[in-house]
């Protein structure tokens, strides 16, 4: 009866804004976290299956095959078309997130939803932004930007309610992120559309920035490593087809 029956659930510790003396802090609460990320839960359905490839294992076969139940059978919202931020004890966390949408294209082509992938995949047009003379993604779809509503009234005292649907922020780590969706799902020419644009981000020293917008104790517009390497990886896939196969493969 527990909605999130084979997945992987969100370790210990996490982070509260709160308001304090009129400033937003952030504190650190330790604990369980109950919570079953989406974006976890696919990393680690390729991690298992990778390790079942390797090894011949029984146990990891198992491990992979419960993380891929949990996510079709109560993760997937058939509304939206695309796969929930997360699933707790109760039930679905309904928040829509571009991972969820882009990396959940990835997983549903690669475990034969290739219907409910084409979904995923469509989905991450509602998360479509501009900035910077650039177009890209944003984080999340029909959402306050931060989900406080005090440190949402704090940061914009004008608009307080202040959601990512009107927020022009581009977010390389996630927009390609969508490139790689593209490129798994046989539509290259978008997922070459996105690398262009993301090469418009570059300092002169070749870095992309973690977000084209400082968002405090969210995103940060400093040159960021994860940005960089997923230009890496995206770059080497669209050059390589043997690496693109070989990164979070089909099922066998």
């Amino acid at each position: 009866e527990d909605r999130r029956f084979g997945l992987v659930s969100g370790g210990q510790g996490s982070y509260q804004l709160k308001l304090e003396g009129g400033e937003i802090r952030e504190n650190f609460v330790p604990g369980e976290v109950a919570w079953a990320s989406v974006e976890h839960n696919i990393d680690a359905y390729f991690l298992f299956d990778a390790l079942a490839r390797l090894t011949g294992s029984g146990i990891y076969e198992d491990a992979a095959e419960g993380v891929r139940k949990g996510l079709l059978n109560r993760a997937w919202d058939e509304k939206t078309g695309q796969f929930d931020r997360g699933v707790r004890k109760e039930g679905p966390d309904k928040v829509r997130a571009l991972d969820c949408a882009s990396w959940g294209a990835v997983f549903l082509r690669a475990v034969g939803e290739n219907a409910k992938a084409d979904r995923a995949l469509a989905a991450t047009d509602d998360y479509r932004s501009r900035d910077r003379g650039t177009s890209g993604y944003r984080p999340y779809f029909n959402l306050e930007i931060y989900e406080s509503r005090d440190a949402n009234r704090y940061f914009f005292p004008d608009a307080p309610t202040r959601s990512w649907d009107d927020f022009p922020m581009v977010w390389p780590e996630g927009s390609l992120g969508v490139a790689l969706a593209y490129l798994k799902n046989g539509r290259r020419k978008r997922a070459m559309s996105i690398l262009d644009s993301m090469t418009r981000l570059q300092n002169e020293d070749g870095g992309l920035p973690y977000a084209t917008r400082n968002l405090e104790f969210q995103f940060s517009d400093s040159p960021s490593t994860t940005s960089a390497a997923w230009f890496a990886m995206i770059s080497a896939f669209a050059e390589n087809e043997n690496a693109l196969n070989a990164f979070w493969p089909e099922a066998r």
